[in-house]
């Protein structure tokens, strides 16, 4: 859930309890059913949590979502940290821009402006984004753990290309 006015003009009710309550608040309960239940098991398991690329830079227009998205990359961390000892591992991705079904009902130009934003213009698949997060949950990426895995291609390292000689 994204909101899309500028700061001073928010109405806290619509622009950002709603975004709190469902980008932050949703994915700190998440973790806290998951991490009980895998504590009652006993038998470790993963917690992998979506934050987005606007976790980790500001944009226009993403005060409420920057926040709660910043919220999860620390949840993450705390979580790793505490739920360690259960032979628990939290990680987070942070998705790019992704071909979903509301982003597909855009138009065909603003999804060529997003798919420009990513170094091989396109949008990343949904199921690019699952298999990350399956590698993830693997024992493959057992190693990985506390650590936030970007899943952008490439929108993270640039904001724009250049026709310009770099000095």
């Amino acid at each position: 859930m994204a909101g899309g006015r500028p700061l001073l003009d928010h109405e806290p009710e619509t622009d950002y309890e709603p975004i709190i309550r469902i980008d932050q608040n949703g994915v700190y309960y998440g973790i806290l059913a998951a991490g009980r239940q895998f504590r009652r098991q006993g038998t470790g398991g993963v917690i992998v949590s979506t934050s987005s690329i606007y976790g980790e830079q500001a944009a226009e227009l993403s005060f409420s979502y920057s926040a709660a998205k910043a919220a999860v990359i620390s949840f993450t961390r705390s979580a790793a940290y505490e739920l360690a000892e259960y032979g628990v591992r939290a990680v987070a991705i942070t998705p790019g821009r992704v071909g979903t079904p509301i982003i597909n009902q855009f138009s065909e130009e603003l999804k060529s402006t997003f798919a420009a934003e990513q170094l091989r213009n396109r949008l990343t698949a949904p199921e690019e984004i699952a298999d990350v997060v399956a590698f993830l949950a693997s024992d493959e990426a057992n190693a990985i753990n506390g650590t936030v895995v970007s899943v952008d291609d490439g929108y993270s390292v640039f904001k724009q290309r250049l026709d310009l000689p770099v000095f």
